[in-house]
């Protein structure tokens, strides 16, 4: 694997290969991690529940406890992505597989050594909210606060904006769809035409320079939207679909103004 990571190096593939560095923080193995524990381990709750039944992982587990019991100090981080997927008889399992997990480490769920950290698009604020927290993690629900998100809305200048790019992208569309090979040239003259230096970087770099200059994500954002707002003033519409002007691509290409 090093020969393939030195044979991309200072190329954006690198983020794809393991940090190779001497006291690199990355595991890919398991025997690594079972031989050393690490500080930070994503898992999901289906290999949990066999991590805590097999032997050989025993070390992570029996480590980690003792990582805790050495200093008061120490706090264990239970972090929980997408909550509100956890309900009904499957998510009473996973409720009761943390406290296993909790139990392991000799902690409770009310230990001062245990912060619990949850992501959810849907939960309540309220007291079902809190209810639900409680009945999933079995702590108090006066030790959870409820972290808000707010919707930024999308700009519908972007429409305009990006519509005065179209020739280019549907040039763009045209080229790469002929030649999926070389993205070179294709990338320079939409550049070029949106006004961004194409020699700031590799094509993906650049591309994602054009996006952000043309808009043309707030524009996607914008466009999907429309008949969810019907009160967002968007001028009028008109619809500019390249497939007539470029045969070979497979698909429209459209953009609202």
């Amino acid at each position: 694997m090093a020969r393939e990571a030195a044979a991309v190096a200072g190329s954006e593939a690198t983020l794809f290969f393991q940090s190779l560095d001497e006291g690199g923080a990355e595991m890919w193995s398991r025997w690594d991690m079972q031989d050393h524990p690490p500080d930070l381990l994503i898992t999901n709750y289906s290999m949990l529940n066999i991590m805590l039944m097999r032997s050989f992982e025993a070390g992570i587990f029996d480590q980690t406890r003792a990582w805790i019991a050495t200093d008061r100090s120490h706090v264990f981080h239970l972090v929980v992505d997408e909550l509100h997927t956890y309900r009904g008889m499957p998510g009473t399992e996973v409720a009761y597989l943390l406290r296993v997990l909790l139990d392991r480490l000799g902690l409770t769920p009310d230990s001062e050594q245990l912060r619990i950290i949850a992501a959810s698009a849907s939960l309540e604020s309220g007291s079902n909210g809190l209810k639900y927290l409680q009945s999933f993690f079995g702590r108090d629900r006066s030790r959870f606060t409820v972290v808000g998100g707010t919707t930024t809305p999308p700009n519908p200048a972007a429409l305009s904006v990006c519509a005065t790019f179209a020739s280019a992208f549907r040039d763009f569309g045209c080229a790469v769809q002929d030649n999926t090979d070389n993205l070179t040239e294709p990338t320079r003259a939409l550049a070029e035409a949106v006004g961004v230096n194409p020699a700031d970087g590799e094509s993906s770099r650049v591309l994602r320079e054009v996006v952000l200059r043309s808009m043309a994500g707030e524009a996607l954002r914008v466009a999907c939207q429309i008949n969810l707002l019907p009160q967002m003033t968007v001028g009028t519409s008109q619809m500019f679909v390249f497939k007539d002007e470029c045969p070979s691509l497979d698909s429209h290409v459209s953009f609202l103004t």
